[in-house]
């Protein structure tokens, strides 16, 4: 019987460059878009519905997939990075069972700044930094 061992990293950048600063911000920017487009995309479709239209009620991931293909090459965002924003936005639909969700922001005390990333969209040096998006982190 074999076991598998499974690492988790989780890093938190902080670094004092202003420039990567404005360059992750940046990406947070972009993240937010796609949430909220996903977020008026989910309201558009709960509007049709109260008007009269048959349609179901919640989209699932694959549907929000398919609405945000193609917008990796204009957003300049890996298309894995799309992906795990819309399994966020539909995991917390369904954890607070809401029909939508409130639209983010990257204003001061609102919310989080957070660009979600799988291993594949990384690369990890031997001087332990990582590159995301052509930028450079260290940890």
């Amino acid at each position: 019987m074999t076991q598998t061992l499974t690492l988790t990293y989780q890093y938190r950048i902080k670094d004092r460059s202003t420039a990567l600063k404005q360059s992750l911000m940046s990406l947070s920017s972009k993240v937010n878009y796609v949430w909220n487009y996903i977020n008026g995309l989910q309201q558009q479709l709960l509007a049709k519905n109260q008007a009269g239209y048959l349609f179901h009620y919640w989209l699932n991931q694959t549907e929000f997939d398919a609405f945000t293909s193609g917008t990796s090459k204009l957003l300049k965002l890996p298309a894995q990075t799309i992906q795990a924003i819309t399994k966020e936005y539909v995991t917390r639909r369904k954890q607070f069972n809401k029909p939508y969700l409130k639209f983010r922001t990257n204003k001061k005390n609102r919310s989080l700044p957070w660009i979600p990333f799988k291993a594949q969209d990384i690369r990890l040096d031997d001087k332990g930094t990582f590159t995301f998006c052509g930028l450079k982190l260290k940890t």
